[in-house]
């Protein structure tokens, strides 16, 4: 094991080991955590709650990465990329820069769309349930749940009916074309 106290909020799937200093660790999976004396204790620099985006993919320092006067890193997760500047000093909230640049990053696991309206729905990896409507422009999503979204539903007949799926077959629907939605399976 890497570290002495792993934590259900850990979840590594991701480690970068500073390559100027092996004591200097980074491990993402929810989030990203940071350790400074090797991997005996880490500490939440991501607080995806307030600061970057859950879920890590991929950690990658910058070529030029050099421990003292370069020390950027990237973070690459279910929202898009994250800089750190300093990795040393990023925190919650405090040192990292998105690089999403209104561009709309997420993958979806479902799709549904209403033939008369034009509107479709679909559920996404930790980027909730959005909805678009063609009259609304280009890039014009709203987001009827948040969350992990799943799989969806149009009702063909009635275009303000659209269902939707959450963790654990959690169904929930609108009744109103969208604009809202309550849960419909407890």
């Amino acid at each position: 094991r890497l570290v002495s106290d792993w934590s259900s909020d850990v979840c590594s799937s991701d480690l970068w080991v500073d390559p100027t200093n092996p004591n200097i660790v980074v491990v993402g999976g929810l989030d990203i955590w940071r350790s400074m004396d090797g991997g005996v204790t880490l500490t939440d620099i991501g607080g995806y709650t307030g600061g970057i985006h859950p879920d890590q993919h991929a950690i990658i320092s910058i070529p030029t990465y050099n421990g003292s006067s370069i020390r950027t890193v990237f973070i690459g997760d279910d929202g898009g990329i994250f800089q750190a500047a300093d990795i040393y000093s990023a925190s919650p909230g405090s040192g990292w820069t998105s690089l999403i640049n209104n561009l709309d990053i997420t993958q979806f696991y479902g799709a549904a769309g209403n033939n008369t309206s034009g509107v479709i729905i679909g559920g996404t990896q930790d980027n909730g349930t959005p909805l678009y409507k063609p009259t609304s422009g280009s890039n014009a999503w709203t987001y009827v749940y948040g969350g992990d979204g799943g799989y969806c539903a149009a009702d063909p007949t009635d275009t303000n009916y659209f269902y939707g799926e959450y963790v654990y077959l959690d169904i929930f629907r609108s009744a109103n074309g969208g604009a809202s939605a309550n849960d419909i399976s407890h």
